[in-house]
């Protein structure tokens, strides 16, 4: 008889860092490193999964570096085998640009050891799966994805572990929820006794083969086919020397089963070949209310590591990258590529599903901040090093000989305008009493510029940035030092106006009063502000309304704060059977102006709260601490958002903070952007137990007519619930916990988890027209959360003009594009820009400065689609397409 194919892959489940610190666990990594080559020694055939990602290689041969060539080796027979990822990251707390460069990294890292990496998206624990999962993967050429949690139902249309998991834009890949472990019982048969005892090590084999042919039995019951997977392995645990023989004792001892070693790649290859009728699903993988998923309290746990991670990650994507394609197009600099790799790899090292995550003991998240940390501080000189090159290509003359040149830089592919405020850095002596900014057509832009210091050029300060001149405590430059000896420090904050997209424009500064400019568009009213869109008005409970001129619709009762108990930890919410739930309309709030600039209005308000000290099983505590909050609201002229940012000091602990939005709009669902997708999710009903959801760049409330969207600056979760005057909106500021929780396999302490002390939180509110795609949520949000980047300098002449785009990308649809990245090809022959189309079919329609000599259509690997394409011609995108194109100049 024909024997049922069951495939065995002997792997572990590799936490870099979680219970234990990175190097606690690294100690651990070369042991079972060490231990898994004896075994492959004396097992010809035997393979090993190293948990499909490849980071754990860069571990073990930073400590045994001479092991390389036999890795090596045993990957290129495909013997030991890793990948796709870099990482196993969380997919909802790290972007979807971070995601693909975790494949391009983790493929390249095996590549380079001579491996193959598996062709397959295996996410077995991560804490759900985002819709867009199958598109990016399809993006690589990836047909087939594991994972584990997040299944929305078992039932007659989604009755197998097997199924088509159809994505955006027609991407599909065959998907089997088998996550990992389920096989641990052939090398552990009870991972909750002493696995060091003898009946561990050497199993009895009849037990082990009755176990198995129970499970075989119970697992083929949801099976699409005949054939079977097991994954032999769980959290840290080394493979065992035991399982060859037990499979070879199996084998022998029973007809009905084969057991083979293989990958999950191997078993849904064969899984391809035999289905027949595989049912087919669409979405995101988040449970459901049939089946609902944990550890959700995840998204909100450890904020502060959130907040970092998103400014990491836009001043990777949306600074640095792109700067320096410009700078390096423009003045034939070096592209950083080493730099950029090495920050990318400190990055991704924070984005595992127990990392970034915030489940772990109190040093692992210390140890990521200071990853966090250093790709701030080098990635703030990178953006020095690039300004100064790309403007030494900029023609910088003006009409005024005694101006210095300003140039403002929009690394987004969009054109924008906005605030700058920042300090510069001009290479000669420039201190007045009065200063004033010009355009290129000669006209006074309001301005404020203020003189900061006088610095001595010389060996150290020439490598200084504005920001480190303006606080270095030597080097003062005296009156009688020549002019070209000298760096001024200024400080320049103005509106900054249609600055071209993936390009720049050139402001002047000179010196004297500034001339009388036009009025202002943003106006004090009564009880507040307003410009040609938004009026505010404040009130003294600390809330506020927006009017939304466009439509006439008022939004009443915004940003009012509720705090609720937290009887939970790290991994999930606890609360009590009735929440004891604090509402800040309690308190009061001197609403005050705070600025009044021409290009803005910022009001402020303070706030005392008090709060229970802590939390307990029994109720909150009786003892309380009051809780210093401040707020800011900044309304901008000439842009339909406001601002706001509110700091506090948290000194309370075991409890859930979240900032409310009381909408008035009556909607079922909600739009939220994640990972090149807009998900509709179900708004839910009062009563329903609490859920945070996550959310990537904005969250959309629409009636369809017109709706309120909120993006924020790293703080990805949110709560819609129907109410009887329409959707209130949470939007969770912190949720303070000091224990990691049992779902770690034993509690742990973790007092940083209370997050204790400072915090400032920034997010916005943007009224619109239409739902999210009319309103251009997408794009608003981005010119939100991203920021020009700036620098002064003399006036010389150049090989660009004054202002000017190095890259456009104009879609003939009306909805814009939005670009995820600009950057230098990973083999280094050409610039690589990717964007996503979040409208209708279309054509992009590509505008350069360089002399191109192709333009080709890549997939997200960067392997070419196509033949060479002028730049005249165009390209096709379809709706809700990512479109990665490779310039080539001639």
């Amino acid at each position: 008889m024909n024997r049922k194919k069951v495939f065995i892959a002997p792997t572990t489940h590799w936490d870099r860092e979680w219970v234990m610190t990175k190097g606690q666990f690294q100690v651990r990594l070369v042991r079972l490193m060490d231990n898994l080559l004896k075994i492959m020694d004396d097992h010809p055939d035997y393979r090993f999964l190293l948990d499909g990602q490849a980071i754990v290689l860069e571990d073990y041969l930073a400590i045994r570096p001479e092991q390389r060539e036999r890795l090596s080796l045993l990957m290129e027979e495909g013997r030991l085998v890793a990948g796709p990822w870099y990482v196993l990251a969380d997919q909802f707390l790290e972007n979807g640009e971070s995601m693909i460069r975790n494949l391009l990294v983790g493929m390249e890292t095996v590549r380079d050891m001579r491996g193959r990496p598996m062709m397959l998206g295996y996410v077995p624990d991560s804490f759900g799966s985002i819709a867009s999962l199958p598109l990016i993967l399809n993006g690589f050429r990836i047909p087939f994805a594991t994972f584990g949690r997040g299944r929305p139902k078992w039932g007659a249309d989604l009755a197998h572990y097997e199924f088509w998991w159809e994505g955006p834009a027609g991407s599909k890949v065959l998907a089997a929820n088998h996550g990992y472990n389920h096989g641990v019982f052939l090398s552990y048969p009870d991972i909750w006794t002493d696995i060091m005892q003898q009946a561990s090590l050497n199993p009895d084999p009849d037990e082990t083969m009755a176990r198995f042919l129970e499970e075989a039995g119970s697992q083929g019951c949801k099976a699409a086919t005949s054939n079977l997977y097991f994954s032999v392995g769980i959290d840290h645990m080394e493979p065992r020397k035991s399982l060859p023989g037990l499979m070879a004792y199996i084998n022998e001892n029973q007809e009905k089963y084969e057991l083979v070693y293989g990958t999950p790649e191997d078993y849904l290859n064969v899984v391809a070949e035999d289905a027949r009728h595989l049912s087919v699903y669409a979405g995101e993988m988040r449970g459901s209310d049939e089946l609902p998923m944990d550890l959700v309290g995840t998204l909100s746990s450890y904020m502060p590591l959130k907040q970092k991670n998103d400014r990491c990650e836009i001043l990777l994507q949306r600074e640095v990258e792109p700067l320096w394609a410009m700078a390096s197009a423009a003045s034939g600099a070096s592209y950083p590529k080493g730099l950029l790799r090495h920050l990318w790899k400190l990055l991704l090292a924070n984005h595992p599903h127990d990392s970034i995550c915030g489940c772990s003991v109190d040093q692992v998240h210390k140890d990521m901040l200071n990853r966090y940390e250093e790709i701030e501080h080098t990635g703030a000189y990178l953006i020095k090093d690039g300004l100064h090159e790309l403007i030494s290509a900029i023609d910088t003359t003006g009409k005024d000989h005694d101006a210095v040149a300003v140039v403002v830089v929009n690394p987004l592919g969009r054109t924008h305008s906005g605030p700058v405020r920042s300090l510069v850095r001009v290479p000669r002596k420039f201190k007045y009493d009065a200063y004033t900014l010009i355009d290129d057509q000669g006209r006074t832009v309001p301005s404020v510029i203020r003189h900061i210091k006088d610095k001595n050029k010389d060996l150290e300060s020439v490598y200084m940035t504005a920001e480190m001149l303006s606080v270095v405590i030597s080097k003062d430059a005296d009156d009688e030092r020549p002019d070209d000896q000298v760096f001024t420090v200024l400080e320049v904050d103005f509106r900054a106006t249609d600055v071209p997209e993936m390009g720049y424009r050139t402001y002047w500064i000179k010196p004297g009063v500034q001339a009388e400019a036009a009025p202002s568009t943003v106006t004090l009213c009564e009880n507040g502000m307003e410009n040609d869109t938004i009026k505010v008005g404040f009130h003294p409970d600390g809330t506020f309304e927006l009017a939304y001129k466009r439509t006439g619709r008022i939004y009443r009762n915004l940003n009012f704060f509720v705090d609720r108990e937290e009887i939970g930890d790290l991994y999930d919410h606890g609360e009590y059977v009735v929440s004891d739930e604090r509402d800040s309309r309690s308190c009061e709030a001197d609403w005050r102006l705070h600025e009044q600039q021409p290009d803005r209005i910022v009001f402020k308000a303070d706030m005392m709260w008090e709060l229970p000290e802590a939390s307990g099983e029994d109720g909150r505590s009786i003892q309380s601490k009051k809780m210093r909050i401040t707020m800011f609201a900044t309304l901008h002229a000439n842009t339909e958002r406001l601002e706001l940012i509110v700091d506090l000091d948290n000194v309370c602990e075991d409890h859930m903070l979240r900032a409310v939005f009381d909408t008035g709009l009556h909607a079922p669902t909600v739009a939220a952007f994640d990972h090149f997708h807009v998900v509709e999710r179900k708004v839910r009903n009062v009563g329903e137990a609490w859920r945070d959801e996550p959310f990537q760049e904005f969250v959309d409330v629409s009636d369809s007519k017109e709706g309120l969207c909120l993006s924020t600056k790293g703080l990805p979760a949110y709560e819609a619930v129907n109410g009887s005057s329409g959707t209130r909106l949470y939007l969770t500021l912190l949720r303070s916990s000091g224990s990691v929780g049992q779902a770690a396999g034993a509690n742990y302490p973790a007092p940083g988890g209370q997050c204790p002390g400072v915090h400032r939180f920034e997010y916005t509110l943007i009224p619109h027209e239409g739902n999210w795609l009319q309103g251009d949520c997408l794009g608003k949000a981005s010119d939100y959360r991203s920021s020009f980047l700036v620098e002064a300098d003399v006036q010389h002449e150049g090989k660009w003009p004054s202002t000017g785009s190095f890259l456009s990308v104009n879609p003939t649809q009306e909805n814009n594009l939005y670009v995820s990245c600009l950057k230098q090809a990973e083999d280094g022959s050409g610039w690589v820009v990717r964007m996503w189309n979040p409208g209708e079919d279309g054509h992009v329609q590509v505008r350069s400065y360089l002399d191109i000599r192709d333009v080709r259509l890549a997939e997200l690997d960067e392997s070419l689609k196509d033949s060479v394409r002028s730049i005249e011609e165009g390209f096709p995108i379809t709706a809700k397409e990512i479109l990665t194109l490779k310039i080539v100049e001639a």
